[in-house]
């Protein structure tokens, strides 16, 4: 199945580091992702309410509302709305939590920015094969 040109599908990136905000968001766009940042949790919920989001890519810590806070409120209110969590701190218990808690894919920073694309495809059942 390809990405729509007509309505692409929305994924929301948060993390507190603009520079991951913005590495992730110029590769998910290259891929035909219509891609929102956030610096935290906190307007996750709204964000996703007004915005067609399929996919929340969300860092574990951040200030405000952290990532295992603001999975919890996606698995309560959007329980279609896929997540990948991503750590580069508390690696294994943090991301062990955040698929208690509902992440239905982690990654460990640091990463390759193709590596969170691919994992975003497979997770909004968009690969090829």
């Amino acid at each position: 199945m390809a990405l729509s040109e007509e309505a692409p599908i929305g994924v929301l990136v948060v993390d507190d580091e603009e520079g991951i905000r913005g590495l992730l968001s110029e590769a998910l766009q290259q891929a035909g992702f219509r891609v929102l940042t956030a610096p935290n949790g906190e307007k996750v919920p709204e964000m996703c309410r007004k915005d067609n989001i399929r996919l929340v890519i969300t860092d574990l810590v951040m200030p405000e509302r952290e990532g295992l806070e603001t999975i919890q409120a996606l698995r309560r209110e959007f329980p279609q709305i896929r997540i990948l969590a991503m750590s580069g701190k508390f690696i294994g218990t943090g991301l062990r939590a955040a698929q208690m808690l509902g992440a239905d894919e982690t990654i460990a920073k640091p990463f390759e920015p193709e590596t969170v694309v691919s994992v975003a495809r497979r997770l909004l059942g968009l690969d090829d094969a």
